[in-house]
Parts: C-alpha cells; sequence; structure tokens
C-alpha cells in the first residue's frame, strides 16, 4: 500500500530532529562542563595538599593545571549558552509552524487517527465474537457430557469477561470517536448530562434495578442454556 503524502508532518518532523539535536548538544556540554567543575575541584585539592607539604614546585604545577582547566570550563559554559540559544531558537521555529499549519497537520494526521479508532472498534468486535465462540463451545461441551450421562457443572462461566464484552459494544454502540479535534462533539450532543452528586447515583442505582428486571424477563441468549434440557442432538447439529 503507497504511503500517503504528508509533506507538513515530513516538514515537522525535521523541525522536531533540531530540535532534539540542538537540546542534545546543549545537554552533552552541561555533562562536560559537570566533569570539567569535579576536575578543577581535584586540582585545587591537591594543590591544597602540596601547600600543607610545602611543596612550592608541585603547588604551582596545579596552579596552572587549574587555570587551564577552568578557562576550558568558561569556554564550555559559552558553548553551552550558545547550544541551550539554538535550542530555544528550534524550539520556537517548530512551536510557529505548528501554529501556521495547524489546521493541515490535523488533516494529515487524521487517516492514521481514524485507523486507531477502527482498530480499537475491531478489538471489541473481536472480543465479541471470542465471547460468541466461547459460548458455542461451551454449549457443544456441555451437549457432550450430557450425552455421555456424565454432570455438566465442571464447565467453567465466562463471568466478567462477557460481561465485559457487552459493556464495550453498548459504549461504542455509535463508533469509537477518532482522537480529532471536535470527533466526539455529535456523540457528546446527544448524549444527556450526568445528574451531579447524589441524584447521579440514584439514577445509576435505577439503571442498574431496570437492567436487572429486564434480563430476568429476557434470559441472554448468549449465555449457556440449561445443559440437562438441551437435547442431545445439538452435538451434531
Amino acid at each position: 500500500m503507497t504511503r500517503a503524502k504528508t509533506p507538513l508532518l515530513d516538514a515537522l518532523a525535521e523541525h522536531d530532529e533540531r530540535v532534539r539535536t540542538a537540546n542534545g548538544r546543549a545537554g552533552a556540554l552541561r555533562d562536560e562542563i559537570a566533569t570539567h567543575l569535579q576536575t578543577i575541584a581535584g586540582l585545587k585539592a591537591e594543590r591544597i595538599v602540596a601547600f600543607s607539604d610545602n611543596d612550592e614546585r608541585k603547588a604551582a604545577s596545579f596552579k596552572t593545571a587549574t587555570a587551564t582547566a577552568t578557562a576550558r570550563a568558561v569556554e564550555l559554559d559559552e558553548r553551552r549558552e550558545g547550544a541551550e540559544m539554538a535550542a530555544r531558537r528550534a524550539q520556537a521555529e517548530r512551536d510557529a509552524f505548528v501554529t501556521e499549519h495547524h489546521a493541515a497537520l490535523v488533516a494529515e494526521r487524521a487517516p492514521a487517527a481514524r485507523a486507531i479508532a477502527k482498530g480499537i472498534e475491531d478489538t471489541i468486535s473481536g472480543l465479541a465474537a471470542g465471547v460468541a465462540a466461547w459460548h458455542a463451545e461451551a454449549r457443544t461441551q456441555a451437549a457432550l457430557l450430557r450425552t455421555s450421562g456424565q454432570r455438566t457443572q465442571g464447565i467453567p462461566d465466562l463471568g466478567m469477561v462477557h460481561q465485559l464484552s457487552r459493556d464495550l459494544q453498548r459504549a461504542t454502540a455509535d463508533g469509537v470517536p477518532a482522537p480529532l479535534p471536535g470527533a466526539g462533539l455529535a456523540q457528546s450532543a446527544s448524549t444527556e448530562p450526568e445528574p451531579e452528586g447524589d441524584l447521579r447515583d440514584a439514577a445509576r442505582a435505577a439503571l442498574r434495578v431496570t437492567r436487572e428486571r429486564k434480563a430476568k424477563r429476557a434470559p441472554d441468549v448468549e449465555s449457556a442454556p440449561d445443559v440437562e434440557s438441551a437435547p442431545s442432538a445439538q452435538v451434531f447439529g
């Protein structure tokens, strides 16, 4: 499949790379400065020891080495300031690019965003299909046990997996919104706001009771039937 052309996203990736490179350079210089400062501290400590031993020649050599290391640290710090300035400039250019081309960047990312939402929908559909297949197999296994005169209590219950699948299907009945600006407005506009506080809890409790009553009146068609009353022809049906 040919990759869709995304010139603005490609340009944004180049901006991001420049920002990463500049930040990396600044970070490397900060690390080098820290190492140099440790070296300077060590040289100073050695010079103090030399003074304690009245070794002027050694103290003078440490002084020279300290001055050289200090000069290098100053240069590195200036380079670090320059690198951080470059990083800030690169970030500002990147942000300005996004601000100028925001709508077009969103449009170029839209196919990938929709594909992500579609992937979630496919996963939920796959789970539902798996649950249905599980129940079908459970019914077949129960029928085999019944036909052979054995009890069927050993077949496990799918439990919360089944309920999770149902909840996910209800939650995504109108589809999974893509992670795009305004993609969920149509769904949220058609949904009444939840009452707050105690009213919300009462509404949820009432809804739960209603669902339980409906479940008693209409047993779940996906759950396994009473295997003791299931005809043995199921095994071969």
